[in-house]
């Protein structure tokens, strides 16, 4: 590892790039923020994460004085509460599908069940319906 880093400098990286995106930093953000390749970054993180230790009291997300900054415990994300989410999408998402199959010919719902259920080009189609 070229250089090093301690937690102090990997944090301040972490606030800085959270204040500039406006969200947590992906790992590659970290690595490019730390001037560093992502490989090095798995390592140096490796290397400190028994000693990086943080309070969820602490705050994050702007400068001192900034309405911005919110305790590290409020960005914390439920697991449960994202699948939640992604079911309730993909519930409304088959609906909106199954109402735009419903306004459509029966002609036109034999192309999509040809073409999506038995994957039917749609060159094989046209000869099945003799096109």
């Amino acid at each position: 590892m070229g250089a090093t880093f301690n937690t102090g400098t990997i944090a301040r990286t972490i606030s800085r790039l959270e204040s500039e995106l406006g969200r947590s930093p992906t790992e590659v953000e970290l690595a490019a923020g730390l001037g560093v390749e992502l490989s090095e970054y798995y390592t140096m993180i490796d290397d400190v994460s028994s000693t990086f230790l943080l309070s969820l009291d602490d705050v994050t997300g702007g400068d001192d004085d900034d309405d911005k900054r919110v305790p590290l415990v409020d960005t914390l994300k439920s697991q449960e509460s994202s699948t939640a989410l992604t079911r309730l999408e993909a519930e409304e998402l088959r609906n909106l599908l199954a109402d735009s199959l419903g306004q459509l010919t029966e002609q036109e719902r034999l192309v999509v069940a040809l073409h999506y259920d038995e994957e039917l080009t749609l060159k094989e189609i046209g000869q099945v319906l003799e096109l």
